[in-house]
Formats: C-alpha cells, sequence, structure tokens
C-alpha cells in the first residue's frame, strides 16, 4: 500500500473498532450431546452476530457438536484425549491458549469449564463469568468426582463475576450447597425460532421416515441414557397409556438409548410393548424428526434445570409434558403438562388427556406452545441478557474508549 492508498480516517476507525470488539474465551466441559452444549452453539450464533469474537476450549474433545461451532465461524480448541480428572493437565493446555487469545473475559460453561476458567482468569487476571446448566436437588445422588467438584467449587464461586443460572431452581439448590449468593443471575435458555417452527411438509416426511400412520400418536424422549432421566419410568408410563389406547407410538433418541441396551431392551420385552416402542440411539437429525410427533416428554428423576428439548419442541408447535424438576414448569407453562416425578401413571394420564383433546383444543394448545417460546425464550432475546451482563462487567463493552485492556504476563 502506497502513502497515496493509505486513509487515516478510515484506518482509525477499524482500530477504534478493533478495540472495543468484545472478545471473549469460552472453556467448556465438553462439546458432546446435551442441552447445555446445544444452548451453546445457538448462544454463539447469536452473540457473534451482535460483534462478539468468541473462542471456545472444550476440555474433553471435539463432541458432536464441533464442526457445528466451527460452521458459524467459531475457532475451537479441541484438547483430545483428555478427561474430567485430569485438571492439572487441562489448566496449563488452557492457561496457554487463553493467553495466546487474550480475551477481555472468560466465560467458563459447565462445572469443570467454570473451575478451570477461574484458574486461568486468577493467573492472567482476566475477569472470569461462570454458567449452569444442572439441578442439584439431593447431592448425594450425584457421583464422588462431581460431589468434590461442587465442594472446589462453592469455594471459589465468589470470583466470579456473576454466576449465570439457567433456572430459578438451579440457582437456589446452588446458593443453598454455598455458591455465592451475590454473584447469582437467572438467565434461561434461549432457542433458535427459525430452525424450530411448525412445518406440516417435515412433519409428513418425517412420520413417513418413522414408518407410522396417520391415526398414531407419537411421543418422543429425548435424552441420554442415565438414572437421572429415568428411562424405566417412561416406559412403565407407556404400557399404562397403552393400555388406555392402542394408538400411541413412542421413539426414544440418545446416547446408548439403543438396542444395545440391554436393560431398555429387557424392560421393553419385559412389559409387552415391543411392537410400539422404539429406541432410536444417538441421532443427528433431532430436528428434522421433532416435527413427526405429537408430544414430547421427560421423565427425570432428578438433575434437570431448564430442559432444551422441551423448548425446542414448543418452538415446533408441539406440547411437552415433563416431571415437576428444575425449571420446566416455568418453561410449559399453562401449554402442557408436569407431573411427579417417579410417576408413571401420573404420566400416562397427562399423556392421554393430550391425546384425547378435539382437534380444535390440540390446535390452540400447539399454536400458545409456540407463542410462550417466541415471547419469552427467544435465542436473540436470551443473548442480548448476556451481553447485558458482559457489559455490565466489562467497561469495553459498553463502548468506552478510556477502557485499559488487561495486561498478559
Amino acid at each position: 500500500m502506497t502513502a497515496e492508498d493509505r486513509n487515516p480516517v478510515r484506518e482509525n476507525r477499524l482500530i477504534l473498532e478493533k478495540e472495543l470488539k468484545l472478545k471473549i474465551a469460552f472453556i467448556t466441559t465438553g462439546l458432546d450431546t446435551g442441552g447445555a452444549e446445544v444452548f451453546l452453539i445457538d448462544l454463539l450464533k447469536s452473540l457473534k452476530a451482535s460483534g462478539v469474537d468468541p473462542l471456545v476450549i472444550s476440555l474433553t474433545g471435539k463432541g458432536v457438536h464441533h464442526d457445528g461451532i466451527v460452521e458459524i465461524g467459531v475457532p475451537v480448541i479441541a484438547l483430545e484425549g483428555y478427561n474430567a480428572l485430569m485438571l492439572p493437565l487441562l489448566k496449563k493446555r488452557v492457561l496457554k491458549e487463553v493467553k495466546r487469545f487474550a480475551p477481555d473475559l472468560i466465560q467458563g460453561w459447565m462445572y469443570h469449564g467454570n473451575y478451570i476458567a477461574s484458574d486461568v482468569g486468577a493467573r492472567l487476571g482476566v475477569p472470569v463469568a461462570w454458567s449452569v446448566h444442572h439441578s442439584v436437588s439431593d447431592i448425594s445422588k450425584e457421583k464422588p468426582v462431581l460431589r468434590l467438584l461442587l465442594g472446589g467449587s462453592k469455594k471459589r464461586s465468589s470470583e466470579a463475576r456473576f454466576i449465570q443460572y439457567c433456572s430459578q431452581v438451579s440457582r437456589t439448590q446452588h446458593e443453598r450447597i454455598g455458591f455465592d449468593a451475590t454473584r447469582g443471575r437467572i438467565i434461561p435458555n434461549g432457542f433458535d425460532c427459525d430452525k424450530f417452527s411448525p412445518d406440516e411438509w417435515k412433519r409428513a416426511t418425517a412420520r413417513r421416515r418413522l414408518g407410522v400412520v396417520a391415526e398414531h400418536f407419537l411421543i418422543a424422549h429425548i435424552g441420554r441414557y442415565h438414572p437421572m432421566k429415568d428411562h424405566a419410568n417412561f416406559l412403565r408410563a407407556a404400557r399404562q397409556a397403552l393400555d388406555v389406547d392402542d394408538r400411541f407410538r413412542f421413539f426414544l433418541i440418545g446416547p446408548e438409548v439403543d438396542a444395545y441396551n440391554a436393560e431398555l431392551v429387557h424392560l421393553r420385552r419385559e412389559l409387552g410393548i415391543e411392537y410400539a416402542v422404539h429406541f432410536l440411539g444417538l441421532r443427528n437429525d433431532v430436528d428434522r424428526l421433532m416435527h413427526a410427533f405429537d408430544l414430547v416428554s421427560t421423565s427425570s428423576a432428578w438433575g434437570e434445570a431448564f430442559p432444551i428439548v422441551l423448548g425446542e419442541a414448543m418452538a415446533c408447535g408441539i406440547p411437552c409434558t415433563a416431571t415437576a424438576i428444575g425449571d420446566c414448569h416455568y418453561l410449559i407453562g399453562e401449554t402442557g403438562s408436569i407431573v411427579p416425578p417417579r410417576d408413571p401413571e401420573a404420566l400416562a394420564s397427562a399423556w392421554v388427556e393430550l391425546m384425547l383433546e378435539d382437534a380444535t383444543d390440540r390446535r390452540t394448545r400447539s399454536q400458545a406452545a409456540r407463542k410462550r417460546i417466541l415471547e419469552n425464550f427467544s435465542i436473540d432475546a436470551i443473548a442480548e441478557q448476556f451481553l447485558a451482563l458482559y457489559r455490565d462487567t466489562l467497561p469495553a463493552a459498553k463502548g468506552d474508549a478510556s477502557h485499559q485492556h488487561v495486561k498478559y504476563s
């Protein structure tokens, strides 16, 4: 570039934009299947559109969502070959990557991500925020490693500039076990209402793929195989629902929820519901299959905070039922049903009641479900709540040109 080609005004503007652009390093436990991981992708997409410059560091490898994040233009550093027990090695590697990126803020994501974020932030003198996507109704039910991590986290929770909880229940439970109550902020999960929206053509196509007929009433359970999800409760409820009406068909989707799961296969056979219950395993086309279902249901016994799958279904105009765990009632409102955990009879009754609604009432319920997501939980509105917290935390996010960037030693 010659002296004549230079445009000092444009160069100064570009320098100023670069100076004020908010850089955030997201440190997440992992990128495998789960509501927190799905929410992270949608949040990153919206934040990036708002001018945030993000980096994602995954502590446990690429996972299934690595490519999706890269596709929206966010770089990902996936620490392959590590596991959650290798914290000292993880800290050293993450420290190196964060220092190179030089962020204005480090955003922890889930428990291990939060813990590592605090360590790295303290070493580099960078502000840290936490994000919690779990509930702890009974800490004794958690794995020993997680109980240990929770103990260490509560001691360090005051180091975070803020702790974002995705549900009121989650915040209350964590503060009860010792997390700093002055740091807590509630921002619920957000949903991409363009990606998840009613579509009759997609519905017909998905139902053909699943091999069902018009009179079948399809109920989906979407979640990994874990005791907290209580798949047995769901299957026992399926038996009771089929005793009332044989048109029910059930599709269970998620890691290890497949024909190789001996416990689930045995229980399905024992209950005599093999003809009506299908295990689809881990799928990468849930957003397309979703349209086939008439109802989406959870059956969890504990651990839920704000299930992503329910919001995605509602955005598609699909009513939901859930057990009374976390903030499921707040999410669903009056558009679906909430039942006690570990009560298959109540769960089956809720399904039957919704199935037997007339077409007009069902259409009204479907419209109300989508409207609730659009008005309260759209991803852009939720991302703006994160941005507001960042603005409050960092003067640079407010456009304060006098802000002094962190100096990395």
